[in-house]
């Protein structure tokens, strides 16, 4: 549906919704939910937007139901059975499951709490030792090149003036 102007695809009334038909109205309502999924798995890789940002719009199937961004042509609606994971009275799986499924694990996914690698601290202990390591080799190599020049040029002293 990316890219085709479709009728249903714009902001509506309820009473322009109520008047599409009826296989315009479920392409809209899962369509919405698939992109509202999408768009929460890209914040789970990103993590462009802050988590309080995303539990207002989506925390909840209510907040994820209501939610409407025209600029992302995503599509609120009023039918509640349509957004279940699991029917409460029979058990069975929601018609939206697979879609309801993903966004559980995207919510789950951005509760967790996940440690930046720009801000958690390297182990620097191997690092720091093989540093001092290299450094002590390289001062005594100074101490003994110092000691080599020291020595050829008392050596030169002692043939000029000879």
């Amino acid at each position: 549906m990316k890219g085709k102007s479709v009728a249903w695809d714009r902001p509506l009334t309820k009473q322009e919704v109520w008047n599409l038909s009826p296989q315009d109205k479920h392409v809209r309502l899962v369509t919405s939910i698939e992109r509202k999924v999408l768009f929460l798995e890209d914040v789970v890789k990103r993590r462009h937007i802050p988590l309080h940002v995303i539990e207002k719009l989506a925390g909840s199937r209510t907040a994820f139901r209501k939610w409407q961004d025209i600029k992302l042509r995503l599509w609120k609606w009023s039918i509640v059975g349509a957004d279940v994971v699991v029917d409460n009275k029979t058990g069975e799986e929601g018609p939206n499951y697979d879609l309801m499924i993903r966004w559980k694990n995207a919510m789950a996914a951005l509760r967790t709490t996940k440690e930046s690698t720009a801000v958690k601290e390297p182990d620097n202990s191997k690092l720091t030792t093989e540093l001092a390591r290299q450094n002590l080799a390289l001062i005594a190599r100074n101490a003994f090149l110092e000691a080599q020049l020291l020595k050829m040029i008392r050596s030169a002293n002692a043939r000029s003036s000879d």
